[in-house]
């Protein structure tokens, strides 16, 4: 069983005070605040470069999260960051 996980520092205006909850991201277990987060936010709390797209795995279909939609981390939560597709220059 592996145990290792990444601890998130929350930034002062994101949750706080609230129950430390287990969510993957990338394969990777990591720790943070129980709340809701606005996607945009919580690509920079976790480390994921801004021009990616962040996707919630649930019951195996990869689900696309906007950046401008909030998402109410509970724990459980399995998440995958990628290049965005389907762009043109």
């Amino acid at each position: 069983m592996n145990t290792a996980f990444t601890a998130v520092k929350q930034p002062p205006d994101l949750p706080s005070g609230g129950t430390l909850v287990m969510i993957s991201l990338d394969g990777q277990d990591r720790q943070l605040q129980e709340g809701v987060y606005k996607v945009s936010d919580l690509k920079t709390v976790l480390g994921v470069p801004t021009d990616y797209e962040l996707d919630e795995v649930i019951h195996g279909e990869f689900k696309p999260l906007n950046d401008q939609r909030s998402l109410h981390i509970k724990g459980g939560e399995m998440l995958i960051s990628h290049v965005r597709q389907g762009s043109s220059a």
